[in-house]
């Protein structure tokens, strides 16, 4: 949840020096590597300043923890923060990234589905998912969640049923729970997003723009130098040794600007390659990947076991 405090009047200096102190540990944590405890901090910092730039740095934490639905949430929360007459430029930028990392975490939070069967039809269902009670319509429920396993303990008809469930990133897992005597079983279907693709890359336009320089100017020295090359051979036929006639001064010249151009135009062209390839391997940013490939994981089903898998 987005941590708040009840500020009925604008923060006082002590506020914003509290926010300040904070959010500077919370960096200093973070860059320690105990993300725990700069959770901590950037929420205390966000609970004074209650501006965009902590609201970023608080989501950011809880995305590098795994907590991606909790980092959605607070990166949504920003949208509703009031525009401040003052607001920096820094928090304006803050605004936008937030936004565009909120629409990226949606196709990455899981869902699990329950489904129950076989109760009866004036018994009470009840659902809780990592001890956390969720609604009951026509006897399932479905919970975006957090990737990882998660607890499933459903209720009905005087019985409990509990099962185990691990979802990836992106995944929806369905949990189907029969309740009844001699219906023990439970399955679990594991989908994945179709428009996921594991190692795809979201090209950066740098990567074009250098490859464009570095085939324009790979060209431009090949054709240049076919030149150059073409003008030595003129001038090896027209002059004796280093002894030319005067009317071959002209293709002595132009050989050589030929043959220098051809240099430069190579030279472009390796720049570009260089731009190419800082383009797509540093600038562009992977796409979020799930796992591919079966598997099969056991869970204890009341009176038996069944299997949870991808297939």
């Amino acid at each position: 949840m987005v941590p708040a405090i009840a500020m009925a009047d604008p923060p006082t200096a002590a506020d914003l020096e509290s926010a300040r102190e904070a959010f500077h540990d919370g960096r200093e944590l973070r860059q320690k590597g105990d993300l725990r405890g700069a959770l901590e901090r950037f929420k205390t910092a966000h609970a004074y300043g209650q501006t965009p730039v902590t609201a970023l740095e608080l989501g950011r934490t809880h995305m590098q923890l795994g907590e991606l639905v909790e980092a959605r949430e607070v990166f949504l929360s920003v949208a509703r923060l009031k525009v401040m007459p003052d607001e920096t430029e820094k928090s304006a930028a803050a605004r936008t990234e937030a936004a565009e990392l909120a629409e990226q975490l949606r196709a990455r939070i899981a869902t699990i589905v329950v489904k129950l069967s076989g109760v009866r039809s004036d018994a009470v269902a009840q659902i809780t998912i990592d001890a956390a009670s969720v609604p009951v319509v026509s006897l399932g429920t479905t919970r975006r969640t957090n990737p990882g396993t998660h607890l499933i303990v459903a209720r009905a008809d005087g019985r409990e049923e509990t099962r185990n469930v691990e979802v990836k990133e992106g995944e929806t897992s369905e949990v189907a729970i029969a309740f009844g005597t001699n219906s023990p079983a439970s399955t679990a279907i594991t989908t994945e997003p179709q428009s996921t693709k594991a190692g795809s890359r979201r090209i950066n336009p740098v990567t074009w723009i250098g490859l464009g320089v570095g085939a324009a100017g790979i060209a431009f020295g090949g054709v240049t130098g076919i030149i150059a090359l073409g003008k030595a051979s003129d001038v090896k036929t027209a002059c004796s040794g280093t002894s030319c006639p005067p009317s071959a001064e002209h293709t002595v010249d132009s050989g050589r600007s030929a043959a220098t151009l051809s240099t430069v135009g190579f030279a472009v062209g390796a720049a570009g390659l260089a731009t190419a390839a800082v383009g797509f391997f540093l600038l562009s940013k992977p796409t979020s990947a799930t796992g591919k490939g079966p598997r099969v994981v056991p869970v204890f089903a009341g009176n038996g076991f069944a299997v949870d898998g991808v297939f």
